[in-house]
């Protein structure tokens, strides 16, 4: 019946054209063909759609010829309007269910159909009835709202204190350069509208500190046209995801997050970075290979007690670039005379613009699957371990047995198995520090069965057995250097390594 009904345009559109003049007679029958041949074929609504915009447009500059052109403003202006109409025509909608909305509201449907093959109906409704916080939005948060908002979440609260910077269009997922200059918070919510205008996106510009945390964790506010029922007049945060790049600020927000019970998941480093590869998702206490999520770890166990039930995104990568100063210090100046903000950081980090929108989009589908409750996620548990993982255990044993043949006992240590895995692997390079000092930083020449001759022992024996404290030396020259003091630093790099 299709395959005729489209025939049949087509031979109407042909007759029409070699018998009409009518230019306007024409272009409608050309509509027709369009969609006759579209029903042939199973043309999606976001096609029709596309269609409908585009008469819209032709209609919009036929008024306004002979008139002068509109300026940006009022173009803005336009878009906005049209937007806002979209967010009111759908506010019944929106404080319903989601079931009714994706029911009754074809574009909102066909947008999200991807969605639906993949999580199915009610995974997606999972996810478009969720309130989802991300707080920093630089280059990874910013990512990470996007697609969670393109996603379908309907309800998103997005949290930072910063303005755009030119620098960081090179990693920002929305902002132009007109943004640059404006907060954060509000560029992507003047994003998302033209994005998803169905749904509602809280923008907060502030920090993220103790004294802003209802404003950052509370709940979502129902508003006057909204359904509610007694006992559901507000919101909790279905999942925080924390994009914040400053230690302190980090710390208070996980722990907020563990005292009010709210799911959350945090990301490690992205800058220096860049090795697709080597991002792992895992629980905080193996987020050892990441210098920004140690501190943290140290800083939350130390602080508030918690030393696990935090899901972190790291790479294990090395940093491949070192932080940079832009800061040409005088005499009798230091750094923290240019911080804007106090504890924050001055110095910059090198980012590989791509490494921050992974890590975004990582932190993204993580939520997301959580929402769905329709996909079990089984991610590796970051402890990049494997095969190897006999191999640091005896470096383990072997340093629980110095420790203790010292007197000192395994309390004394302050490092695990990945902590270990990361000496040799990323600062020792599976070599004695005198070879990796005299050779270079070469690991193809160095096999893994060179571990069996070296040990840990501390650098300082006057400070604890921790991660930047232990130096891997041959196995015979543990006791001589711990013993030896600083005459056996001098003789262990005087002498040629074997």
């Amino acid at each position: 019946m299709t395959s005729r009904g489209g025939a049949a345009s087509t031979s109407a559109y042909s007759s029409s054209s070699s018998t009409s003049g009518d230019g306007s007679n024409s272009l409608a029958l050309s509509y027709l063909s369009l969609f006759g041949c579209g029903v042939a074929i199973g043309v999606s609504a976001s096609r029709i759609l596309l269609l409908r915009q585009r008469q819209l447009s032709a209609r919009r500059a036929s008024k306004r010829r002979g008139e002068q052109a509109p300026s940006r403003d009022e173009d803005e202006e336009e878009e906005e309007e049209e937007c806002r109409r979209r967010r009111t025509s759908s506010q019944a909608l929106s404080s319903a269910s989601s079931k009714t909305l994706y029911a009754t509201d074809d574009i909102v449907r066909e947008h999200f159909t991807r969605n639906v093959q993949f999580f199915g109906q009610l995974g997606q409704e999972h996810i478009a009835d969720a309130f989802v916080v991300v707080v920093g939005l630089g280059g990874v948060g910013s990512h990470c709202a996007s697609m969670l908002l393109r996603s379908g979440v309907r309800k998103l609260r997005v949290v930072d204190f910063d303005q755009v910077s030119l620098s960081s269009l090179n990693r920002h997922a929305v902002a132009t350069r007109e943004d640059v200059g404006k907060p954060k918070a509000e560029v992507l919510r003047k994003h998302f509208a033209k994005i998803f205008p169905e749904a509602e996106i809280e923008a907060c510009n502030a920090m993220c500190e103790k004294k802003n945390e209802e404003m950052v964790l509370g709940e979502w506010k129902k508003n006057e046209t909204e359904n509610t029922t007694e006992g559901d007049e507000n919101v909790a945060p279905s999942y925080v995801v924390d994009c914040i790049d400053n230690c302190d600020t980090k710390v208070d927000l996980l722990e907020a997050c563990a005292r009010r019970k709210i799911p959350v998941v945090s990301s490690g480093g992205a800058g220096s970075k860049c090795d697709p590869t080597r991002l792992k998702l895992c629980d905080i206490s193996n987020a050892n290979f990441d210098p920004l999520m140690r501190a943290i770890k140290y800083n939350l166990r130390k602080k508030y007690g918690i030393s696990h039930g935090v899901d972190c995104l790291v790479s294990v990568e090395k940093q491949v670039r070192e932080l940079v100063t832009e800061v040409d210090l005088k005499e009798g100046e230091t750094l923290r005379d240019y911080q804007v903000v106090p504890n924050f950081r001055v110095r910059t980090i090198p980012v590989l613009g791509t490494v921050p929108a992974m890590f975004g989009c990582a932190l993204a589908s993580f939520v997301l699957c959580k929402l769905s409750k329709t996909v079990e996620l089984s991610p590796d548990e970051g402890n990049d371990v494997d095969t190897k993982i006999v191999a640091y255990q005896t470096q383990l044993d072997r340093l629980k047995d110095r420790e203790e043949s010292r007197g000192l006992g395994k309390c004394a240590l302050d490092v695990d198995i990945n902590d270990i895995a990361y000496l040799i692997k990323d600062v020792w390079q599976r070599r004695d520090a005198r070879a990796l000092a005299k050779s270079g930083d070469d690991l193809a020449t160095t096999p893994w069965k060179a571990l069996n001759n070296l040990e840990f022992c501390r650098w300082d024996v006057t400070k604890p057995s921790s991660i930047d404290n232990l130096v891997l030396f041959e196995r015979n020259e543990c006791d001589e250097w711990e013993e030896g003091g600083e005459h056996a630093i001098q003789r262990a790099f005087l002498k040629e390594p074997e």
